[in-house]
């Protein structure tokens, strides 16, 4: 059998093996995976034997890397890789080898990572929340399409060798069309998710031209450097801290709504943005670190405007994206244009500036923050298509923005609202922050207002409960 017609066997028979093991993920995955990392080792091994490999360390590390990644994710992964490390010096102590210690640990070391945190990540992307399915497949079939168009280049035009003594069967022309090759493929399978994934790239680039420019705000970081490590920078304005995490400004007139910062060890975001600089000021000033990003939870005015304030990503939906290059070209002191609040927080003449989305996400998008994450999920309802909860944990906060309001002309409907509850409850939260309310809610206090909200859409309501009144006038029957 030629070496062309067992390649052809092996991917006839391997490749619906994988994809079918890719498919069902979990324990399935992991036993595919295992007998993989086995094999890889044998050839590592086998191929690595000057340096003397200690084989039952590399098999060890290998096999508890991908244990790791399958039961506890990327710490376990680490965990069971770094086992190696034990391994490999007690083997050493007590085997006869004659390699040097250096050699023999290194390549064993080597070995277990290469194959043992390469296919381990492979587990992790399959249990991603989001696409995870459409990620691990991207990763396989851009390698599978990578390796085989190379191979068939470097076969029909290859002419110049890449490592003659390595692999003398390699070469520049197939190494370069296995390259284009992996690029397209990913490129066609993410395609329909670049909002999520392509765009992270984009913001990579803003942040770093961002970061070239002058910041507004450099001599008020400056000074909070030059305080002692061991003073507490006291917030000047009626901003409250609500968790561990999460620190809070209370609405406000004219129509000023809520604003949250969420402060990680790594960074801090802001949850909206504010109606003016003015909004975003109070805020930043309360606030004992500057956010690095905001995200919205949609695009009305009265949550955006100050966003330019913030100066730092813009993490928005799609709709909300698309909104925010609306309002960039509206005329604000056109009278027309503007509502009676506007005018009271923004007097005429107006300087509006809206700050462009960096990051745009199709459905929902995770973001660590260091010691604590925020995940900003999209669920629409009758107050705007692009509305956006957020939730963060281990706080079990949810920010609820406006999405529990009435549509602009105060009108809510079954076919939205009631799923909309369903799906605010589902969350593990404890906390709730709502866009124009005066308090922090309990669950218990959310519970009971949807709760209204569904015997208002029943056609029920206590006649002196304002909460019950206002749902009641708000459905359509």
């Amino acid at each position: 059998m030629t070496n062309f017609t067992s390649r052809l066997l092996v991917a006839a028979v391997g490749l619906p093996l994988v994809l079918g093991m890719l498919w069902l993920g979990g324990w399935w995955l992991f036993t595919l995976l295992a007998v993989a990392s086995c094999v890889a080792v044998h050839e590592f091994v086998t191929t690595a034997r000057p340096l003397r490999p200690l084989a039952p360390a590399v098999y060890a590390g290998a096999l508890l890397a991908l244990f790791g990644a399958e039961k506890g994710g990327v710490v376990w992964l680490l965990g069971g890789f770094l086992a190696t490390f034990v391994l490999a010096f007690v083997l050493h102590a007590v085997s006869s080898t004659r390699a040097p210690t250096t050699a023999a640990v290194g390549s064993t070391i080597l070995g277990a990572a290469w194959i043992g945190l390469g296919l381990g990540f492979l587990l992790l992307l399959r249990e991603m929340h989001d696409h995870g399915r459409l990620l691990a497949f991207t990763v396989v079939l851009t390698a599978f399409a990578a390796a085989t168009l190379a191979y068939f280049g470097g076969r029909l035009v290859g002419r110049h060798r890449l490592a003659p003594r390595l692999s003398p069967s390699k070469t520049w022309e197939g190494l370069l069309i296995g390259a284009v090759a992996g690029v397209f493929v990913s490129f066609i399978a993410l395609y329909d998710t670049r909002h999520k994934y392509l765009s992270v790239w984009q913001a990579i680039v803003l942040r770093a031209r961002r970061n070239a420019r002058p910041d507004r705000r450099a001599a008020v970081r400056g000074a909070g450097r030059l305080l002692p490590c061991g003073r507490v920078r006291v917030p000047l304005m009626p901003v409250e801290r609500i968790s561990e995490h999460v620190w809070w400004l209370p609405p406000g007139p004219p129509d000023r709504p809520s604003l949250c910062a969420v402060i990680g060890k790594r960074w801090t975001l802001a949850l909206d943005a504010g109606s003016s600089r003015a909004h975003t000021r109070e805020f930043l000033a309360g606030l004992p670190e500057p956010p690095t990003a905001v995200a919205y939870t949609h695009a009305h005015w009265d949550h955006v405007f100050g966003g330019v304030e913030i100066d730092g990503l813009v993490i928005a939906h799609r709709l909300t994206a698309r909104r925010l290059d609306e309002l960039a070209v509206v005329d604000w002191n056109d009278e027309a244009n503007v509502s009676d609040t506007v005018r009271q927080e923004l007097p005429a003449p107006r300087v509006v500036e809206i700050a462009p989305a960096d990051v745009v996400f199709a459905e929902r998008i995770e973001l660590d923050l260091g010691g604590v994450g925020v995940t900003v999920e999209h669920v629409g309802g009758d107050h705007c298509d692009d509305a956006c909860v957020m939730l963060v944990e281990p706080d079990a906060v949810l920010f609820l923005g406006d999405c529990l309001c009435a549509s602009p002309s105060d009108v809510l409907t079954v076919e939205r609202a009631l799923p909309l509850y369903d799906r605010i409850l589902s969350y593990p939260a404890e906390r709730y922050v709502e866009g124009h309310h005066p308090s922090v809610s309990t669950r218990a206090e959310v519970e009971e207002l949807i709760e209204k909200a569904r015997a208002a859409a029943r056609g029920d309501a206590t006649p002196d409960d304002e909460d019950a009144q206002y749902f009641l006038n708000a459905f359509v029957h």
